[in-house]
């Protein structure tokens, strides 16, 4: 790694001074709180694209290491004339780059100088990798375009279903594009069915509650388990709404789940305290989840995985006006958002507030996408400095958000009481609550 750094630095510098060898397209690199806009050409044409189209043979298109831009065999004797044929690409001041670079490395690593026959071997590699690197870059980013421009050609054919079951297959990509877009995320969201209220005080609801439900909750306290028939299948599409955050509180006797798919499940206007049980735990099939202006809590138990969302299978999840915090369940600093298993996730955070805990951003999947627009994330405990991990997972976004950390080591520092301050206890946003509890 020591060695590949100031290579590419190398690269960055000539082509700085001026020098140029290759025409192409500007690539933007995203960084954190970038927020890149990509337009996707060609309409209903798009729906033609297919993923088996799409994933060429890497090894049978990749050019060789060993070729110039002229596409001639580079085998060590004709490299010089390379260099000449190239004029100006290879800079004095890239040149002695290089050789420095080269020198700092080996004695980094060795302690004494550089012989000059191995610095001969890597000025070598370093003109090779000059000559090569940009074409190698190209033809990566594009064929990670074509994969994510046929995932959104099938999200666009059949919806969120149709796309998650494409990401299951394994050959999906990450989609900041769609899922950093607002409008065009929530249409993965539609309702298939009327909404149909049910008052829902006083009684836990049968198996018979039918598919487009709305389980309506007056303000209060209530013990609340999802309706499921004795297979353990939720209604395929259902709602749990509240009189608001701050007045209706749901206490969970189990995970929210489904042993299928989920066509939409949807909570709004209340608080869930999970006590103790993941928010939502989903084991066989697809789901797409809502959150609108909900404030979840409890699931930071020490015990299991102590998460939020425990997914087994694919998930569309939109989170809006919300908040996820740890500090209420019986372990504080316990708490992670996700628990993933598989590639099938695409998640959006919009105007929430993420407090708490572990955002785990290493167990997030490679071709699994989680965006956060205007969120707060508070309290976010980590081992490393989290802005490097979310740069280095292109499918993590962080847009116009406000990010503070604490790193474990504080926390776990003998004259440290951060523990102590990030419990928090549900009597002080329902008073009373158990003795409430119906």
């Amino acid at each position: 790694m020591k060695l590949a750094l100031p290579i590419l630095l190398a690269l960055f510098v000539g082509l700085a001074l001026g020098y140029t060898l290759f025409s192409s397209d500007p690539v933007v690199e995203r960084g954190v709180g970038l927020d890149t806009d990509v337009e996707v050409e060609g309409g209903g044409a798009l729906g033609d694209v297919n993923l088996a189209a799409a994933d060429d043979d890497a090894e049978g298109t990749e050019r060789s290491s060993a070729t110039g831009t002229s596409g001639a065999a580079r085998d060590g004797s004709d490299r010089v004339e390379v260099v000449v044929e190239e004029a100006g690409l290879f800079s004095d001041a890239l040149l002695a780059h290089a050789r420095d670079g080269l020198r700092d490395g080996w004695a980094d690593r060795r302690g004494d100088a550089m012989p000059d026959d191995q610095l001969a071997i890597g000025m070598a590699q370093f003109e090779d990798n000059v000559l090569t690197l940009p074409w190698g870059l190209g033809h990566q980013l594009a064929h990670s375009r074509t994969k994510a421009e046929a995932l959104a050609a099938d999200a666009g054919r059949g919806g969120a279903f149709a796309l998650l079951a494409t990401l299951l297959e394994g050959d999906g990509a990450p989609l900041p594009e769609l899922v950093g877009d607002a409008a065009a995320f929530e249409e993965l969201f539609v309702r298939e069915h009327p909404e149909a209220p049910m008052d829902a005080s006083g009684h836990e609801p049968g198996a018979d509650v039918p598919d487009g439900s709305t389980l309506n909750f007056p303000a209060g306290c209530f013990r609340f388990k999802l309706p499921a028939d004795q297979r353990g299948q939720a209604p395929a599409d259902l709602s749990i709404a509240g009189a608001g955050m701050d007045a209706t509180l749901l206490v969970l006797s189990d995970d929210l789940g489904s042993r299928g798919d989920l066509q939409r499940l949807e909570l709004r206007d209340c608080t869930v305290f999970t006590n103790g049980h993941y928010l939502f735990d989903h084991r066989q099939g697809a789901a797409t989840v809502v959150l609108e202006r909900v404030r979840v809590i409890g699931f930071d138990s020490g015990a299991g995985s102590s998460c939020c969302f425990s997914l087994d299978d694919g998930v569309a999840l939109l989170v809006r006006d919300s908040i996820i915090a740890g500090g209420y369940g019986r372990s504080p600093a316990s708490g992670k958002l996700f628990d993933q298993r598989n590639d099938a996730l695409l998640a959006r955070f919009e105007n929430s507030s993420i407090e708490r805990m572990n955002l785990k951003v290493s167990g997030i999947r490679s071709d699994a996408t989680v965006v956060f627009a205007s969120c707060d994330l508070l309290d976010i405990i980590t081992s490393q400095p989290l802005a490097p991990q979310i740069e280095a997972h292109a499918g993590v976004q962080l847009i116009a958000c406000r990010l503070e950390e604490i790193s474990l080591e504080s926390l776990h520092a003998p004259e440290s009481n951060l523990q102590e301050g990030l419990v928090r206890d549900l009597n002080d946003l329902f008073p009373d609550w158990q003795t409430r509890l119906q």
